[in-house]
């Protein structure tokens, strides 16, 4: 499974927030550049309320080293208001399947359901899987979305505890092809699968061995070096496809919306009910455009960075972006509202890569992790960070509509891809993996102002619109850059960050086997990430033609 693509950003420190030509900007605040440096920082009405330890509950013991890029080590999710699922990988015998494949690399994954805060294990079940990449998502309301190589199920442990299995799964999508994205939308309105064929090793005549006796045809693997001839495959595009989420009775089902066609795995910044448009009006001036997938535009606020700005979805009326200032190396975040505001904005002062999420939208809250490393992005080039780079992963806490700090701590070993802190749905607690063991604290309740700006933002009239999701095809000098970069990591570890590069339409329909993809089908046309963009910079309204001339 693809990670999302890196970004090497500094910590947060908190800033003073002052209004700036009709928006909030920040001023570095020193006294939190204090708190930073320690291991664990709570905010007035934080404390830790249980730490259970991993190790009681079946997790074999761990190291310190962090761990490389796509490992998942230990996961652990709210369930309820007094439940977590803990997730481990353990060592036990495994039968051997004929659906196995050459490049395996299978695992046995321990899931378990357990009471906070007596510590009290309630069920336990054993997956397995066939490599290393993320397999949980959270779909919210205590249901998990679990992926087995290309086949995805959902289990609700907490809802069926009292059944003979609590783990029960039932059948959600399966895939001809290799799945190398999942997305879910922050208020689990959107479910995003991005699917690629297999690419096979061509059979090609080894060189004749000594003596001249030419050695039988041999699968050799693309290579470059030591004077190796590499040998070319085409690589397949990528199938984005959309799906709604409908209640069947008990079950869930996926309802298809939408397909969109793609040279690299790519992150949509995208809701249930539309997607952010990005665009350049100007140098160091970029354009946030709201697009309800019936096609109403709102404009935002404009965001001043000198880099392409990366944008996410934090609840569905609400988005933070990362820039940066001048350099590559000195990036910062923003936050964002539907109502054309820049509510905040901060600096970084540390390196780090792949910044992953946990949501609470209706207390306006996220945690942010960052896996820090001490090689900037000016000395990559591109390279993608190993293990031994990375120092540890820094899990924070963020009021989103203020900007406020309200839990920060260091996470050893650093998981790249996340999940080993988990923010409840109700903000009021987040867990933590550390120091082998799972840790839960109690976070700030939401003060009347906090809960008054919450209230604002999720009144924000959205277009309620759930027909089919029609990404329009665009074109951005900015994603040829961005493309170029990613070419030098290798394809399971480039997910690139834009507003769309082709679409298919396809009928809304209740899907349970995709069909491969097709690169040229009829009615549906695809470009290339990176194309120079024919539309231009947003340009000012004028009465004069193309040509420059004045009308006769």
């Amino acid at each position: 499974m693809p990670i999302l693509r890196s970004f090497s950003m500094p910590g947060i420190c908190l800033r003073r927030l002052l209004p700036d030509a009709g928006r909030v900007r920040g001023v570095v605040c020193g006294v939190a550049c204090g708190l930073l440096l320690g291991q664990v920082a709570l905010a007035s009405g934080t404390e830790r309320v249980v730490a259970l330890p991993l190790g009681e509950l079946g997790q074999p013991s761990q190291g310190v080293r962090p761990m490389a890029a796509g490992s998942t080590v230990a996961t652990v999710h709210f369930v309820g208001d007094h439940h977590l699922l803990v997730t481990f990988p353990v060592r036990k015998l495994m039968k051997r399947l004929a659906e196995c494949l050459p490049e395996d690399d299978d695992r046995m994954i321990d899931a378990v359901l357990v009471d906070v805060p007596s510590g009290k294990v309630a069920a336990r079940t054993t997956w397995r899987v066939h490599d290393g990449g993320q397999y949980l998502w959270e779909l919210g309301g205590g249901r998990f979305l679990l992926r087995v190589r290309d086949r995805l199920v959902t289990v609700a442990p907490l809802e069926h505890l009292s059944a003979e299995e609590p783990f029960e799964e039932h059948k959600l999508l399966t895939f001809d092809h290799s799945i190398r994205v999942v997305l879910v939308s922050p208020e689990n309105d959107l479910l995003t699968v991005e699917t690629q064929e297999r690419v096979k090793p061509k059979a090609v005549a080894a060189t004749p061995a000594a003596g001249g006796a030419a050695s039988p045809g041999l699968l050799r693997r693309p290579q470059g070096v030591d004077g190796v001839e590499e040998t070319e495959q085409p690589v397949p595009p990528v199938e984005m496809s959309f799906f709604r989420f409908a209640k069947d009775g008990e079950t869930l089902k996926a309802v298809r919306a939408g397909t969109m066609l793609a040279r690299v795995p790519t992150d949509v910044p995208m809701t249930g009910m539309g997607y952010l448009d990005i665009s350049e009006e100007s140098k160091g001036r970029w354009l946030f455009d709201y697009v309800a997938h019936s096609g109403k535009k709102t404009e935002l606020s404009p965001y001043d960075t000198t880099c392409y700005p990366s944008a996410k979805f934090v609840s569905r009326s609400e988005f933070v972006a990362f820039g940066c200032r001048g350099s590559q190396d000195k990036l910062e975040i923003g936050g964002f509202n539907m109502l054309g505001e820049e509510m905040w904005q901060q600096n970084f002062f540390d390196s780090f890569v792949d910044p992953v999420f946990s949501l609470a939208p209706e207390a306006g809250r996220f945690a942010l992790g960052r896996a820090v490393t001490l090689t900037p992005p000016s000395e990559r080039m591109g390279r993608e960070v190993s293990g031994d780079e990375l120092t540890g992963e820094d899990v924070q806490v963020l009021q989103m509509e203020t900007g406020r700090q309200l839990f920060h701590v260091t996470l050893t070993p650093a998981q790249r891809v996340g999940q080993n802190f988990s923010l409840a749905p109700d903000g009021t607690e987040v867990a933590v993996i550390r120091a082998g063991a799972v840790e839960v604290y109690r976070l700030p309740a939401l003060t009347g102002k906090d809960k008054a700006m919450v209230k604002k933002a999720r009144e924000v009239a959205l277009e309620q619109d759930l027909g089919p999701i029609l990404l329009p095809t665009r074109k951005r000098a900015a994603l040829a850059s961005v493309a170029a970069e990613n070419t030098a990591q290798p394809v399971e570890n480039r997910v690139v960050s834009a507003a769309g590069s082709a679409f298919a339409s396809a009928p809304a329909q209740t899907a349970e086997t995709q069909k491969p993809a097709e690169a040229a089908k009829q009615g549906e046309h695809t470009i290339q990430v990176g194309d120079v963009p024919a539309d231009g910079p947003r340009r000012r309204p004028t009465l004069y033609g193309e040509d420059g001339r004045a009308p006769q």
